[in-house]
């Protein structure tokens, strides 16, 4: 799993990279592109964290719905107010 993440933050940062040198503009330096490239992998690193906790919250929360289903009692008559 971690080197799915490494994957996910290179790719990431690739791409995060490449917006941010094109949105600075050809003018600058290739010599910026590495710190670029590195800065981009940092934030890209955490978006790839938080988008792990925020899933994994996310599923134990719907364990704990699960859960809760399952202990409610299920009538199959509906009930007609009587």
């Amino acid at each position: 799993m971690l080197a799915f993440r490494a994957l996910l933050t290179l790719v990431l940062g690739g791409a995060y990279s490449y917006l941010v040198f094109i949105g600075i503009g050809f003018w600058t330096p290739f010599v910026l592109w590495p710190v670029l490239f590195v800065v981009c992998c940092m934030v890209a690193w955490r978006n790839v964290e938080i988008w792990y906790e925020q899933g994994a919250e996310f599923e134990e929360e719907l364990k704990e719905a699960d859960a809760k289903r399952a202990l409610r009692p299920v009538s199959h008559a509906p009930d007609r107010g009587r």
